[in-house]
C-alpha cells in the first residue's frame, strides 16, 4: 500500500516502497517561499545617506525563485508576511586611514522610524578594498508597513560601498524562511 499524501504542512505517509530502486517523489514547490538577489549599480559615497541605486540581479545564470520585493529609492518593500533572512555582502573601499560602514535597518511603521538589525563596518590606515557581510532575521508581521533599507555611517573623505552594474560587488539577498512568528 502506497499513500502520497501533500497539504500545506507537506505530509508524506509511505508505508513501503518494495522492489524499487531509484524511485523518485516529487513535490509540487512551496508557493510562499522566495529567493532573489539585488545588486548596488553604483557606488554610494555620501554619508549618513540611504543607499540607493538597486537592480536585480540579471546575469545570465541568475534567476529566482517567486520575486517580489520592490524597491524604491533604496527602500524596500516585503511582497508578504512571513520570517525573512535578509544577507547584505558589501564591497568597501576605505581611502587611506578610513573607515566605512553600513547600517541593515528595518521599519515597522511604513518608513517612519528605523532600528538597526545589523551593522558591517570595516577600517584601514591605508587604501584598501575589503568586503563584509551581515545578515538579519526580519519577522514580516504585516507586508503593508514593513520596510528594509541601507544606511551608511562613518563614511570617510575618499570611501565609498562599491557598486557595480556588470556583476555582484555589494548584494542583498532576500529569502522567505516561512511563516511570521
Amino acid at each position: 500500500c502506497r499513500t502520497l499524501e501533500y497539504s500545506m504542512t507537506s505530509k508524506l505517509i509511505v508505508d513501503s516502497i518494495e522492489g524499487r530502486t531509484g524511485a523518485t517523489v516529487s513535490l509540487p514547490q512551496d508557493s510562499n517561499y522566495v529567493l532573489e538577489q539585488w545588486r548596488l549599480t553604483t557606488s554610494e559615497a555620501s554619508n549618513d545617506a540611504v543607499v540607493d541605486n538597486w537592480e536585480l540581479s540579471d546575469d545570465a545564470s541568475s534567476s529566482r525563485i517567486n520575486a517580489g520585493m520592490t524597491q524604491s529609492s533604496g527602500v524596500f518593500t516585503f511582497p508578504s508576511t512571513g520570517l525573512w533572512l535578509v544577507t547584505v555582502q558589501a564591497a568597501i573601499y576605505i581611502d587611506s586611514d578610513g573607515s566605512a560602514g553600513v547600517f541593515l535597518q528595518v521599519s515597522s511603521d511604513s518608513g517612519s522610524n528605523y532600528d538597526h538589525v545589523g551593522l558591517i563596518y570595516e577600517g584601514s590606515d591605508s587604501a584598501a578594498n575589503q568586503s563584509g557581510a551581515m545578515s538579519a532575521l526580519v519577522n514580516v508581521t504585516n507586508a503593508s508597513v514593513f520596510r528594509f533599507q541601507l544606511k551608511t555611517s562613518s563614511l570617510s573623505s575618499g570611501s565609498n560601498i562599491t557598486g557595480e552594474s556588470n556583476y555582484n560587488r555589494t548584494v542583498i539577498t532576500f529569502e522567505r524562511k516561512g511563516p511570521s512568528q
